[in-house]
């Protein structure tokens, strides 16, 4: 994942939430992923919530 060539931004973490294994070639992650994008902004934004916290 470190190694991976881009850097993991709002529209990176979409693409990998939608699907991990496409996203991130070789990845063992075995989250199947999320289509709805509802809940994918939601998972952002949660993500975006816990990093800027202080």
């Amino acid at each position: 994942m470190q190694d991976a060539g881009f850097v993991w931004n709002a529209e990176e973490l979409d693409a990998f939430i939608e699907s991990p294994r496409k996203h991130v070639r070789g990845t063992n992650m075995s989250y199947p992923g999320e289509r709805r994008p509802e809940k994918r902004a939601a998972i952002i934004e949660y993500l975006t919530q816990l990093s800027t916290a202080d």
